[in-house]
């Protein structure tokens, strides 16, 4: 059932459906175009409900981050995030895949960043990492 919420001083109407142990989420404007789509997507074929993933390379995923970082943050905090990916990708391929990116590489380039600068350092490198890869849903 579509349920009302309020966003910015405007209803809107979420409608959500349980397929298969997966969520599906639109938003309308009205009541009974919620209802038409949550019944749309209850017959659906399964095959039309996934949509192809689009795979992207590190360095495209840091240019979309870093253009909504230039809008969304001050200079300062820009040019942070923006060196913050130079130094990483010296030492992590640029051109791979963003989902055959590993933990252990960017902890090996934490380790030597806490090694050359200092934790403090490495804490913030971390910080922007986190920021651009949850930042990234929200573009």
């Amino acid at each position: 059932m579509p349920y009302k919420r309020m966003k910015k001083n405007k209803v809107e109407w979420v409608a959500d459906v349980m397929r298969q142990g997966k969520r599906y989420f639109g938003i309308f404007e009205t009541r009974a175009k919620a209802l038409d789509w949550e019944s749309e997507k209850r017959n659906a074929p399964e095959e039309e409900l996934t949509t192809p993933t689009v795979s992207l390379t590190l360095i495209e995923w840091a240019t979309k981050y870093l253009e909504y970082a230039e809008v969304r943050f001050v200079k300062k905090t820009f040019k942070e995030k923006k060196a913050m990916f130079k130094t990483f990708f010296k030492t992590v391929d640029s051109s791979m895949p963003v989902e055959n990116l590993r933990p252990v590489q960017v902890l090996n380039y934490l380790r030597a960043q806490a090694k050359k600068r200092s934790g403090y350092a490495a804490n913030k490198e971390r910080k922007n990492l986190i920021a651009g890869w949850t930042g990234a849903s929200s573009i």
